[in-house]
């Protein structure tokens, strides 16, 4: 018995070691250009240059979430980025955490831990808004795709937006 959990033990600690090493580690020789490559969509972002953002995105890219079913291409991404400046200012990406890996089938991978911060433009209030995304880096160095996710409602609720349940009355 004791000889199967320190097996076990030794199995789970091996595997984390192993999974961590690999994110960030100098086997992983395109970790800086794909980091990089995703700084530089921010930078863009943030400073309300759509021109270099098209640029960084592959021909082929498609934006997933932060709904479900939520798909975009690369026009609609630029023109989704582009709406944003009609409704807030002071754009700001904070506490960017990143770690990159050439994971699943050899595909490069970069994750991104970040707070999305802004004011919206008629209220006057601050957002913010924490967020997790993937982005995946093409053998060429351009952003093929991205996976986003966040709390919508953790953006409502900065605007002083309540949720409320449906009544049956409501429903009527």
């Amino acid at each position: 018995m004791l000889k199967n959990y320190l097996l076990c033990l030794c199995a789970v600690s091996l595997g984390i070691n192993g999974c961590s090493q690999s994110q960030n580690s100098d086997q992983y020789p395109y970790r800086e250009r794909d980091i990089n490559t995703v700084k530089s969509l921010y930078k863009a972002y943030q400073t309300n240059d759509m021109k270099t953002a098209a640029d960084l995105l592959a021909d082929n890219y498609k934006e997933f979430g932060p709904a479900i079913g939520d798909t975009i291409n690369k026009a609609e991404t630029i023109d989704n980025n582009n709406g944003i400046y009609e409704f807030h200012s002071d754009i700001q990406y904070n506490d960017l955490e990143f770690y990159a890996n050439d994971g699943h089938k050899g595909k490069h991978w970069v994750r991104v831990y970040g707070v999305w911060k802004v004011t919206h433009k008629e209220t006057g209030k601050t957002v913010d808004v924490r967020y997790y995304e993937v982005f995946r880096i093409d053998e060429d160095g351009k952003i093929a795709e991205l996976h986003t996710y966040w709390d919508t409602m953790d953006y409502w609720k900065d605007l002083d937006y309540e949720v409320t349940k449906k009544t049956e009355e409501d429903k009527q």
